[in-house]
């Protein structure tokens, strides 16, 4: 099957569904066969160990995905490097790329996509990367990867597949003012713009308001179409909101399907997981939304939530940067100390490692923090010692490797820290009812001694209570 064709778009759908186009008959089966995924990877880790997502291959009746989509996947965890390419093999340090226009289809006979991209010119490579054997090519450079959505920094420039859409798009108006945003949103949409319902719709928000932690630290603002709201309502922007039935909006929600653009005619709708209706009559439909903010739009597209295997991909780049059998039996077993009996100073040690550490493995790089023609660190920039698997927090001590949950925070930690504005002061973590009392003393700075020595209990200053 060759991937030089393109994906079958329906039209806008009516109140009254048409019978199902024979392209998507196959969607009538009872689930999604082995052959209807496709497995993307990092070029640069062996196989059992570089899955970064899979996606159901809906696009096509043998099992296919949009060319444009997996490859905007793709460069979203590659910390939006647009440049990467997609390939079928993995061999040395250049795979062969794929030749497909954008809208064509990939075959998911293939079964695994591989992303490659480049390391930037004024990269800085270490003393152990000597240049191979004659005749022999560099391994896959190891780009870092961005561990889930989370942690994505929205791009300074938009994809090409998504400005090709801009004549389409951000042609809406605000005439409403903002506390009668449903109001406004029903008069401009009228009915589901998925669906063509006018009963039972809602309005579902692109950025949703559980993301402003994200939208503000990202300035989005500086895409809404209404300059006049204040910064409580600074989501509430006509671009940013949708009219949908009710059960669309919750699969929505549920992050059962996208809008993504397809074409250069605009957006249609993605399904991302299997369902027994709305895969069959609505997956590749065009829809009508030329209100809603391209932006907004590439932020609600979220085809995958955080790469299959970030946890392997980190400890076994730092394990592989060691050929002595004894480190790398410890940093094997360095994940697997929590299952130790629990003590006081392993607690602070976790505690410490969360808050204070800067995590750093094999998959970050020099890249964006050495400029050209410089050699050294940053004097803020502190690495993992993954010969002795200890972290080293920001005062200079060793500290033992923490466990799974606690690195995967780090990495979401030093994500959100590089997204921060310049002068902001990191205050304590939230109040959580569920942590224990102890936990929440210590983290306000409260000193916790854990038994009391004999040479500090002076029986003569200390009374028995009154009876």
């Amino acid at each position: 099957m060759s991937a030089h064709q393109h994906v079958y778009l329906r039209e806008p759908a009516t109140v009254i569904p048409g019978p199902v186009p024979k392209q998507y008959e196959f969607l009538k089966a009872p689930g999604p066969l082995r052959k209807y995924r496709i497995n993307f990877r990092h070029p640069a880790y062996a196989r059992d160990d570089n899955p970064l997502f899979t996606l159901y291959a809906w696009d096509h009746v043998e099992g296919g995905i949009h060319h444009g989509l997996a490859h905007n996947a793709c460069s979203i965890f590659a910390d939006n490097r647009i440049d990467g390419y997609l390939s079928r093999t993995c061999d040395g340090e250049h795979g062969e790329r794929i030749k497909a226009a954008w809208d064509d289809f990939l075959p998911a006979a293939d079964t695994d996509y591989y992303f490659y991209r480049q390391a930037s010119t004024n990269m800085v490579f270490r003393a152990d990367s000597a240049l191979p054997p004659s005749g022999e090519s560099r391994p896959p450079y190891r780009w870092p990867v961005v561990a889930n959505f989370q942690g994505w920094k929205f791009p300074s420039v938009m994809p090409e597949i998504w400005t090709r859409c801009e004549r389409t798009q951000g042609t809406g108006s605000n005439t409403a003012p903002q506390s009668t945003l449903t109001a406004a949103i029903r008069q401009r949409d009228v009915s589901c713009r998925i669906t063509a319902f006018e009963s039972g719709t809602e309005v579902a928000h692109l950025v949703p308001e559980h993301e402003r932690q994200w939208f503000l630290s990202n300035s989005m603002a500086t895409w809404n179409t209404d300059l006049t709201l204040d910064p409580d309502n600074l989501l509430r922007d006509f671009s940013n909101a949708v009219l949908l039935r009710s059960d669309m909006h919750t699969a929505f929600d549920q992050r059962k399907f996208v809008f993504f653009p397809k074409d250069s005619e605009g957006f249609v709708l993605h399904m991302l997981e299997p369902t027994s209706d709305i895969g069959l009559l609505y997956h590749n439909t065009r829809l009508n939304i030329p209100q809603c903010s391209l932006e907004f739009l590439l932020r609600g597209e979220r085809v995958v939530e955080e790469v299959t295997n970030a946890i392997v991909l980190g400890r076994k780049g730092t394990a592989s940067r060691s050929n002595s059998p004894t480190k790398r039996s410890r940093i094997a077993a360095g994940l697997d100390e929590e299952d130790d009996e629990y003590t006081p100073k392993r607690h602070r040690i976790c505690e410490a490692a969360s808050a204070q550490c800067s995590f750093d493995s094999s998959l970050s790089t020099l890249e964006d923090t050495i400029g050209a023609g410089h050699g050294q660190l940053p004097s803020h920039l502190h690495t993992m010692d993954t010969a002795q698997s200890s972290w080293q927090s920001e005062n200079g001590e060793i500290m033992e490797l923490p466990p799974e949950n606690v690195y995967i925070e780090g990495l979401q930690r030093k994500a959100l820290a590089q997204q921060r504005p310049p002068g902001y002061v990191l205050q304590r973590s939230p109040y959580d009812r569920h942590r224990p009392a102890k936990d929440e003393l210590e983290l306000m700075g409260v000193e916790i001694i854990e038994s009391l020595d004999d040479d500090l209990y002076d029986t003569d200053l200390w009374t028995d209570p009154p009876t």
